[in-house]
């Protein structure tokens, strides 16, 4: 591998939580310490439908968007990517391979809701099963993500998100494209062996295979510091990742504390009245002359 192809890997790597941000951007226009343009949860990739706060607790795609735009997605080892900016409970992928399927009875379940019964604000990438033999190349199909939150409400609700898909063979797919690595909070971030591993899905084996031969003379060969490479930049995003939800979490610490000065602010309290009252009546006292 090149010392410029190094450069390219680790530019657009580290660019991995910008890149996040930007889909569901409008950060935070409202000051509310959330991401608006999202839901509790939502698809990092594949990209998910248009979301819309009055329909993201209607099933099945919570949006009244249809299937208008599709990313491919490869036949074999494919993986979905997703954010969570709130706790994010029973969560449950399923799959469509109706053009346009209707109904949660249209949805075939890949990873039932006991397998991940909570999820912390972050980032996880989640492996999804190879379709059926008859589903090929040019395929369309839709994932479901369906989990349970109590969002801003402070009540547990049942929302939907869904994200259409094409498939297309494996040799011709950009496995970078996935963007698949897990950070969460509270927890700490893992080791960046776990981190590479969770990329695994993300075409590092083919980078690894390119920089498989020996580097000649002193040092390190070109795969090793591929690897390095990987495994620093993929670190970079999860600490972008990790300060993201830091930030939004010290947010809504200080609206609650906003909103109690505010209210103590408000009230008129009957001690300092009756003190003011009492202040015009007093008598100043003087030394007494011995």
């Amino acid at each position: 591998m090149k010392t410029a192809d190094l450069l390219g890997l680790a530019g657009a790597a580290a660019l991995l939580f910008d890149v996040a941000a930007a889909q569901h951007s409008d950060l935070d226009q409202n000051g509310d310490g959330d991401v608006d343009g999202m839901g509790p949860s939502a698809f990092m990739w594949p990209p998910d439908r248009v979301w819309f706060d009055f329909a993201d607790n209607t099933g099945p795609c919570g949006s009244p968007d249809g299937p208008n735009n599709r990313t491919e997605f490869p036949l074999d080892r494919g993986a979905i990517s997703l954010v969570h900016q709130d706790n994010s409970y029973d969560v449950q992928v399923a799959i469509s391979y109706s053009d346009n399927p209707k109904t949660n009875e249209d949805f075939n379940v890949l990873i039932p809701s006991e397998h991940i019964d909570q999820h912390t604000p972050g980032h996880y990438c989640l492996n999804i099963t190879n379709p059926p033999s008859n589903v090929q190349a040019g395929s369309n199909a839709t994932i479901q993500l369906r989990y349970v939150s109590d969002g801003e409400k402070n009540m547990n609700e049942t929302y939907y998100a869904c994200a259409d898909i094409k498939y297309v063979a494996a040799s011709t797919f950009n496995y970078a494209l996935t963007r698949c690595f897990n950070a969460s909070v509270p927890a700490a971030p893992k080791p960046s062996g776990t981190a590479g591993s969770g990329a695994s899905g993300t075409g590092a084996p083919s980078q690894g295979q390119g920089g498989s031969g020996s580097g000649g003379g002193n040092g390190l060969s070109t795969g090793a510091i591929a690897g390095i490479v990987v495994g620093v930049v993929v670190g970079v995003a999860a600490l972008g990742i990790l300060l993201f939800f830091l930030y939004r979490r010290d947010q809504r610490q200080k609206r609650v504390v906003d909103h109690v000065t505010s209210t103590r602010n408000n009230v008129k309290w009957d001690a300092d009245n009756r003190s003011g009252v009492e202040s015009a009546n007093d008598v100043p006292l003087e030394n007494i002359p011995k």
